[in-house]
């Protein structure tokens, strides 16, 4: 398990702090919809904010991540 988080949070033994706030991010917005759904015995809709703000997160770190490629690339 821990190789696997030291794989999922780095790439090159450098933890990346985007990956980490990333994954908590969306993870805590998961986790919280999961919760008002047994809470309420019911399924619920994720709302639009929740699912916009999960969106730009991935879009976020997509972006940042060929945006380290290409600099890598170009040096």
């Amino acid at each position: 398990m821990k190789e696997f988080l030291k794989k999922m949070f780095s790439s090159n033994g450098d933890v990346s702090w985007m990956r980490v706030m990333s994954t908590f991010v969306v993870l805590d917005i998961i986790i919280t919809w999961n919760i008002t759904c047994l809470a309420r015995l019911n399924f619920e809709d994720i709302p639009l904010n929740a699912a916009g703000l999960i969106g730009g997160v991935i879009l976020t770190k997509a972006v940042q991540t060929f945006g380290e490629r290409n600099n890598k690339n170009s040096c």
